[in-house]
């Protein structure tokens, strides 16, 4: 219903730091991709040093052929075997590695992990940040962190891309929650 009231709502555009630095709260979405990848909260480590990875996950496709099919296991992998923690956040609460090791974390940690199995073996995958219904729509247009509050993978199989979410144990391969469709 919040998305439909008529409102204004501020945001911050820069913020200039003693010693002259500045920070551009509504760059280009280009910007936010790229503070978001280096982000260690975020991005950092999504394809690199991620081979304690390959033991564990060379077991699971085992018996493989295609890509689909690995892509697949993955997904159940992490899925089935990582345990959700029942937060909606866009930052990670630990290190990937820690995540795969403790095996439990927010669907960002969750998320990114899967992100991670999937760039180490060769797949081609990306987060994507969405706004779920509860928080309301994200405006297009401004790339504002601060109203988005989820973060999903994006894996490339063939010419396919496949949205992805596995912090939801009843969720099959290519499917999301319904409290993540809210517009773009």
């Amino acid at each position: 219903v919040s998305n439909y009231i008529q409102k204004i709502e501020f945001q911050i555009k820069m913020i200039k730091w003693p010693g002259g630095s500045v920070d551009d709260a509504m760059g280009p979405w280009q910007k936010k991709v790229e503070f978001l990848l280096k982000d260690e909260d975020f991005g950092e480590g999504l394809d690199k040093g991620t081979s304690y990875l390959d033991d564990e996950i060379d077991k699971v496709l085992a018996g493989a052929n295609t890509k689909q099919d690995k892509a697949k296991r993955i997904y159940e992998y992490v899925r089935d075997n990582i345990a959700y923690t029942d937060q909606e956040h866009l930052w990670r609460s630990s290190s990937i590695k820690k995540t795969f090791e403790g095996k439990h974390g927010n669907e960002a940690d969750i998320n990114l992990l899967l992100i991670a199995i999937y760039k180490r073996k060769g797949f081609e995958a990306d987060p994507v940040i969405l706004s779920t219904k509860d928080n309301g729509r994200a405006n297009a247009i401004y790339p504002l962190l601060k109203k988005f509050n989820y973060v999903i993978a994006r894996v490339k199989i063939d010419n396919d891309y496949f949205l992805l979410d596995a912090s939801h144990k009843r969720l099959g391969f290519g499917k999301l929650p319904e409290e993540v469709y809210n517009g773009y």
